[in-house]
């Protein structure tokens, strides 16, 4: 992750400073500074709801097929049920610790979906993203310097 940085940094660093007197630096500096923390609380924002939502998301559809009649679900349940009854339980509390346990994967399943999506979503931004500093436009040159004044 860390190699990467540099390709990231030094474009938008030479997009930041490009065509500014360099008397404006310490400005130009200041507010690049403010929109990198600003776009990082935005972004971990963005993050963090896409997460959730998508989470409730898959969770909702995850939790579609762990009904009672279904076939894969009520086998899988008993054959908790069984593994807790064989610790001692008996079979209204297996059943339950069953279900609970069921309801654990399932979280954890969505969430590791919910993750994927949002890697998806990241990479179809950094796509889209990638072309911007080649279509600005580039500054004007300054005329040279005169040499000997």
């Amino acid at each position: 992750m860390k190699q990467g940085l540099p390709f990231l940094f030094i474009p938008i660093n030479t997009l930041c400073y490009a065509g500014i007197p360099q008397e404006k630096y310490n400005e130009v500096s200041g507010f690049s500074a403010l929109m990198r923390n600003l776009g990082g609380s935005v972004g971990i924002s963005f993050v963090t709801t896409l997460l959730a939502r998508r989470t409730q998301q898959h969770l909702a559809m995850l939790g579609a097929h762990t009904v009672n009649g279904n076939g894969p679900f009520e086998a899988f349940r008993k054959g908790l049920a069984g593994a807790w009854m064989q610790h001692g339980n008996a079979r209204p509390d297996a059943m339950q610790r069953a279900g609970a346990q069921i309801y654990g994967m399932a979280q954890v399943q969505a969430r590791l979906l919910s993750y994927v999506d949002v890697i998806w979503v990241m990479v179809a931004l950094t796509a889209i993203l990638v072309p911007l500093p080649f279509l600005m436009r580039r500054p004007a040159k300054a005329p040279p310097v005169p040499v000997g004044h």
